[in-house]
């Protein structure tokens, strides 16, 4: 394995950094590190092999998982910390001994060094205690930038192999402000913030080339210049994407926009067919607003719909399940009437996905329901809308979403896990082998004082925020 700009062979190399956005990706961690030829946990390499690092979304909510296989993490927004972190690095590489270079990096701030604390467990597997080494700090306390205009993010390097070959992209906000309950954007990135449109326009304008644009943001059209933006991007005659948007803030410049740049397809995230559910996640959206967008989507000449639902959610009862179907069949219903009106014939496509329980979140605390149970309930789904005309169901996996929750609930413990699986075996197997109760990390309910396993790190939300938040939605759940 050899890096594309240089020729260099990955062991060649003094820092290596990793970008990990999904749980599920710490499988081909482990392949490419042995592909590379460096020993995959941290303990066996010495100063002849690199430093290995990582950041991204996936660690910064829990590191633990794949704590013995890197030197250090960068925890939050990695923009403030990278500069400090490189600098001391190629300062001080060399001239001491690795573990001491370690400590010296670990005082940078979000720097998370794991061989620098111990883990003890209870006998019921549950975390019991956190012990730094002496003269360590305590707890480490993450990076968050308190404005996105000081390190925004946009595409730096645009590969005709990677998945937006074809697209610039350039994040507007970041975090949201309607914390939804399940959601590790709106609670992990306090507090809000954005881009203005006039720094938007100017970063595509000496980026972008003649690329189309891609918007990103937890909720785009919540953005609050978003009409500005919009009409500054088509009088630059760009095209744009959005990453999502919101059916209570869907703006008209935003659909024209949309539909001038091509899109043939719009999601709505109701998240929950009842009204019930979506209070109790704090969706903050009502089904009339859900109509209302899928009505204005085929007026505005977009031929097709997609809804994205969350199935299992904490408190679901059989009559949230149905309501996904119910409120499926109204959205097309009116889609469709409102396609006819332009003669075309609209369709809607559904994707229903497995809750999975996120660090830092009120429903961290909640335990995803049973594998053999999501399936159920999402067969329930599909057998019913998949009579239906005009509707067609997107495949999902619970069993992906069943390893998500254990990595996104999981302590040091799982390395091992990680290892088998890169090797070929299944989840299950792995856990059989390694006599690993996967229900202890995904399923089970987390009691409130328990101390998790990422109770190193401290995070940019406050734990009497989450257990309010988390007992306003029981306390709905019961009325």
């Amino acid at each position: 394995m050899t890096s594309l700009e240089s020729g260099m062979t990955l062991k060649e190399f003094d820092l290596l950094a990793f970008s990990i956005s999904f749980e599920n990706d710490y499988i081909n961690i482990v392949k490419m590190l042995e592909l590379s030829g460096i020993p995959l946990n941290a303990k066996d390499r010495d100063e002849t092999h690199p430093l290995l690092i990582a950041g991204g979304v996936a660690t910064f909510l829990n590191p633990e998982p794949v704590a013995d296989f890197f030197d250090a993490f960068l925890l939050g927004d990695s923009q403030p910390m990278v500069l400090e972190f490189v600098d001391k690095f190629c300062e001080l590489n060399g001239t001491l001994p690795r573990e001491e270079l370690l400590r010296v990096l670990s005082e940078v701030k979000g720097v998370y060094v794991p061989s620098l604390y111990d883990i003890k467990y209870h006998d019921d597997g549950s975390v019991r205690e956190l012990v730094p080494k002496p003269g360590v700090k305590p707890r480490v306390e993450v990076q968050i930038s308190e404005r996105l205009s000081d390190n925004p993010a946009y595409s730096y390097i645009i590969s005709k192999d990677a998945l937006f070959s074809d697209m610039f992209l350039v994040e507007i906000s970041r975090g949201c402000g309607r914390m939804c309950r399940f959601c590790a954007a709106g609670y992990n990135y306090l507090p809000y913030k954005t881009l203005s449109a006039d720094e938007v326009v100017d970063i595509v304008a000496k980026n972008a080339g003649g690329r189309k644009v891609g918007l990103v943001g937890a909720a785009v059209s919540d953005y609050r210049e978003i009409d500005k933006l919009c009409d500054a991007l088509c009088d630059m005659d760009h095209k744009f994407s959005v990453s999502s948007f919101r059916a209570d803030s869907l703006s008209d410049a935003l659909l024209t926009g949309l539909k001038k740049s091509g899109h043939k397809t719009l999601t709505i995230a109701p998240e929950a067919g009842s009204q019930r559910m979506r209070d109790i996640i704090n969706k903050g959206v009502s089904e009339t607003d859900i109509l209302n967008a899928a009505e204005r989507i085929a007026a505005a000449g977009i031929l097709n719909v997609k809804l994205y639902y969350i199935i299992g959610l904490p408190f679901e009862s059989e009559s949230d399940i149905d309501a996904i179907i119910s409120l499926t069949k109204k959205v097309r219903d009116v889609f469709l009437e409102a396609s006819k009106k332009l003669k075309r014939a609209g369709s809607v496509s559904v994707s229903v996905s497995p809750f999975v329980p996120k660090p830092n979140t009120p429903f961290f605390y909640k335990g995803m329901e049973s594998e053999r149970e999501l399936k159920r309930r999402v067969r329930r789904v599909s057998e019913k809308l998949r009579k239906e005309a005009n509707i067609t169901m997107e495949k999902i996996s619970v069993k992906d979403a069943v390893l998500e929750a254990v990595f996104a609930r999981g302590d040091r413990r799982l390395a091992d896990l990680i290892r088998l699986m890169a090797g070929g075996k299944s989840l299950k197997q792995a856990a059989r082998e390694l006599e690993l109760d996967l229900s202890f990390y995904a399923h089970r309910d987390i009691p409130l004082d328990e101390t998790p396993p990422f109770g190193l790190i401290v995070p940019h939300v406050k734990k009497s925020l989450l257990v309010r938040e988390f007992k306003k939605a029981k306390e709905l759940a019961l009325d």
